[in-house]
């Protein structure tokens, strides 16, 4: 074999091994991997149970309900109980468990039958609480948080104070009267181009009245031969006063892949209203871009340097021609 025929060869191959390598490169950031969770049992794990209670006050009235705490851990453990105002700060819903408003005095009237205990493994305690509404309270919402707490466990490392783990159950009470449900939808959006999994829609909901309202999510995405790739359907408590009313939600499809083009359909709902946005979404990561034109400049270089070698083929062929002549 020629030596220019091994060279010719060589770059054939080593193209084919870059072109490989970018290719595998491509697929490799569309390919996602997921990992369970286990191990062993917690040593001490707090519970509550259920995680939210919707209740109806009357003024001047009297009610009782009640919630478990549970130890699902294997060693016992002290807890106490007691009762937050819940309120949130902004519209990403982060919450505020300290500050008063008029939608959480309601923490003014719980007490509850116990406020301390102990746990033995896989135990539970029945925690009743009473709520003593008074005669001139606002309409309305009222929002507080039953938080079942304890310090038994585990020290926070460099300390010799123990951890506190606590769990809380959410209490959504309506105090009759003139309670109002009003709420619109102010945003309902996302990017037609999009930097890369997670593929991401938002929307604002603004509750008006002075009730919770629920609200409804439903993210559909689909190829572009119009098969179902993703669903996803959520649904949130909208709060009044809190925010301006105002919650954002954000869904997203964590697997989508690194390059692709989808038909995606968000529709949000609240109350009577519907609103819904569908339109294309073009998906791609900025190595995608990286790496398309990595190739690009490769085979760029590849053509250019195979170009210079025939023209100096030919003009060493040439050379040869014309002494042969002379």
């Amino acid at each position: 074999m020629r030596f220019v025929d091994f060279k010719n060869r060589l770059n054939g191959i080593s193209l084919a091994l870059l072109l490989t390598v970018a290719l595998g490169s491509l697929l490799a950031f569309g390919g996602h991997s997921a990992s369970a969770v286990g191990g062993a049992q917690n040593d001490v794990f707090i519970q509550v149970s259920p995680a939210k209670q919707n209740i109806t006050l009357e003024p001047g009235s009297h009610y009782t309900g009640k919630f478990k705490v549970q130890n699902v851990g294997i060693k016992g453990f002290n807890y106490k109980v007691y009762v937050k105002p819940y309120k949130v700060i902004n519209e990403n819903y982060d919450s505020n468990y300290e500050d008063e408003t008029a939608r959480t005095q309601i923490t003014r009237w719980v007490t509850f039958d116990k406020t301390s205990g102990y746990l033995d493994p896989e135990t539970e305690a029945v925690v009743t609480y009473s709520v003593n509404v008074p005669k001139d309270v606002p309409y309305g919402g009222q929002y507080a948080v039953m938080f079942a707490e304890t310090s038994d466990g585990d020290k926070v490392q460099g300390t010799g104070v123990n951890a506190i783990k606590r769990i809380g159950m959410l209490v959504y009470s309506h105090v009759s009267g003139d309670t109002r449900k009003d709420a619109e939808i102010v945003e309902n959006k996302f990017a037609a181009l999009q930097w890369g999994a997670p593929l991401k829609t938002t929307s604002v909901v603004r509750n008006k009245g002075n009730v919770d309202v629920m609200a409804s999510y439903e993210l559909k995405v689909f190829s572009i031969f119009g098969k179902s790739v993703y669903e996803d359907n959520k649904e949130y408590t909208v709060l009044p006063v809190d925010a301006d009313g105002r919650r954002r939600v954000n869904l997203e499809w964590a697997a989508a892949p690194a390059l692709g083009l989808f038909k995606v359909k968000q529709t949000v709902k609240v109350l009577e209203e519907t609103d819904v946005e569908y339109h294309w979404v073009l998906v791609i990561h900025p190595m995608v871009i990286v790496l398309t034109l990595t190739v690009l400049a490769i085979l760029t270089i590849v053509i250019i340097s195979k170009a210079k070698k025939r023209s100096s083929t030919n003009q060493r062929g040439l050379s040869k021609a014309g002494r042969k002549g002379a």
